[in-house]
């Protein structure tokens, strides 16, 4: 009997070894699936690398996850796999993973991953789209998931722009060395972004840049009326109503052309999304004219602060000393120690109570290779030296002194500007007393410096 009951114990030990063996898999493998994957591309399909890795924070429901390092084991299928990662048949997981070529890897504590979405230089060979997949890290996340079943849908964090060079000079263009895109100041079309593996989200820092410059290596010769395609990578942005995008084309014998592409409409560039467009670039003009206001011909301020009038003082009820605001050129920012908005009745932007202590900054557009030489800012004549303790200056000085409000046209005529030189209107006061100062409009004149 003692012999016969050892045998059995030795049988249901080695059941149970043999059972508890059963609930483990070594070697794990991960179904990373989207239907635009950009690890390759050629700009209309896309799919995985036999090179390509994902980094994975893998760890049981409600346990704190660990990373490990998966291979790409199918390409065609999107299977990664970890030979040596072993998992509990018995449990569910929470997996959240990261594809980079930068080196990045998730922080498993918090749950994200600090990426560089798009660059401000990035290289590209002839037509070819492949540099974008660097430039463009993709993430995912899901939970419960049966250890023999784990499926990650992959999102991208770039978007991608495909702009096709049209020449429209008249003659042959000898190739492209760089094409340079850029927004007005307050966009980033590059730098880091937070991924939130939770809410699968991501949200930019402030470390980029408003431009993004392609340098172009055997572009070929373009001929009349033929075409080139641009790729780049950036990080997703909105285009403002009536902003623009400009485009600054350097050719193979370093000749300068542009382009500015107008946003009649608020436009999302989103991420996972090929925003396309034609330009035309042309030589750059030898001026440029920004009018800006509410006079006839002039651009009205998008997103203005207005009031129908100012009798009963609600643009001090508006509360507003702060704004920007748009032109195809970048945008005009109030910065101001004053309220002001648009007084409709009037058509004038009023700027309440002003005094010596308490002014009114008006940052006006730089445009690169673009200097500054002129500036016209206008009230209404009805109000014309009426003001008497109010001036308007330029900011530097520029060659110029203030001048008060007894010409219903304040011109400045400047000298020695540049064009890197951010410029600014400042209106202020002579002593305590409080004026209004009511603007109908700003003209500035740039030339090619």
């Amino acid at each position: 009997m003692k012999k016969y009951l050892s045998i059995l114990m030795l049988v249901v030990l080695i059941a149970c070894n043999s059972n508890q063996e059963y609930n483990f898999t070594k070697g794990v493998t991960i179904k990373a699936s989207t239907s635009q994957t950009r690890t390759s591309f050629d700009g209309s399909i896309s799919a995985w690398d036999a090179n390509d890795k994902l980094q994975v924070a893998i760890g049981a429901t409600g346990e704190a996850p660990s990373l490990h390092e998966f291979t790409n084991s199918d390409p065609s299928n999107g299977l990664f796999t970890n030979a040596d990662l072993t998992l509990d048949n018995t449990l569910t997981y929470d997996i959240f993973a990261l594809y980079s070529t930068q080196g990045e890897l998730p922080d498993v504590t918090n749950r994200n991953a600090a990426v560089a979405i798009g660059a401000a230089v990035q290289e590209q060979t002839g037509a070819s789209a492949a540099h974008i997949a660097a430039l463009d890290p993709l993430y995912g996340s899901t939970a419960g998931a049966q250890s023999n079943n784990i499926a990650v849908n992959m999102k991208h964090s770039a978007t991608v722009l495909r702009i096709t060079i049209k020449n429209t000079t008249g003659a042959e263009i000898a190739g492209v060395k760089s094409l340079k895109i850029s927004t007005a100041d307050d966009i980033q079309l590059h730098g880091t972004g937070t991924i939130d593996f939770t809410t699968r989200e991501v949200t930019m820092g402030s470390d980029g840049s408003n431009s993004i410059t392609i340098n172009i290596q055997d572009s070929g010769v373009i001929a009349a009326d033929g075409e080139f395609t641009v790729w780049a990578a950036a990080a997703p942005f909105t285009m403002a109503e009536n902003s623009a995008m400009h485009f600054t084309l350097t050719t193979a014998d370093d000749k300068v052309l542009e382009y500015k592409k107008e946003f009649a409409a608020s436009t999302d560039f989103e991420a996972g999304v090929i925003m396309s467009t034609t330009i035309a670039p042309e030589p750059r003009p030898e001026q440029i004219v920004i009018q800006w206001g509410y006079l006839d011909g002039y651009t009205a301020p998008v997103g203005m602060p207005s009031c129908e009038t100012d009798v009963d003082n609600l643009v001090n009820e508006i509360g507003i000393t702060n704004g920007s605001y748009p032109t195809k050129y970048g945008n005009i920012t109030i910065d101001s120690a004053v309220k002001f908005a648009y007084v409709s009745n009037s058509n004038i932007v009023r700027f309440k109570d002003v005094t010596a202590n308490d002014n009114a900054y008006i940052y006006l557009p730089t445009i690169p290779d673009y200097k500054l030489t002129q500036v016209i800012a206008s009230i209404p004549s009805n109000l014309v030296g009426k003001r008497a303790t109010l001036r308007i200056a330029i900011d530097p000085a520029a060659s110029t002194t203030a001048k008060n409000t007894n010409v219903q046209d304040a011109t400045f005529n400047l000298a020695n500007t540049s064009s890197d030189q951010q410029y600014k209107i400042h209106i202020y006061g002579t002593n305590t007393t409080k004026a209004s100062y009511d603007l109908t409009g700003i003209q500035l004149t740039y030339i090619l410096e």
